[in-house]
């Protein structure tokens, strides 16, 4: 989630319905940085990251939420 929302309200919904659900959440400087690290050229408030089982990225996602919960701890 891009933490220079305007409202930031907007995104605050988000955070507790992933601690209800131990969904790990982070949230990055800003919303254009957010667009690029998606792969686009506008800026976005909140993304998600999904995988398959068998997935050639499951790994990658993997290693990241676990490098992801451990900054949360």
């Amino acid at each position: 989630m891009a933490a220079d929302c305007d409202p930031l309200e907007v995104v605050m919904t988000l955070p507790p319905l992933c601690e209800d659900k131990s969904v790990p959440y982070c949230f990055v400087e800003s919303k254009a940085v957010l667009g690029r690290a998606c792969g686009i050229k506008r800026p976005i408030v909140a993304c998600a990251i999904t995988f398959k089982e068998g997935s050639y990225l499951q790994s990658q996602i993997l290693e990241l939420k676990d490098k992801l919960e451990q900054l949360l701890i």
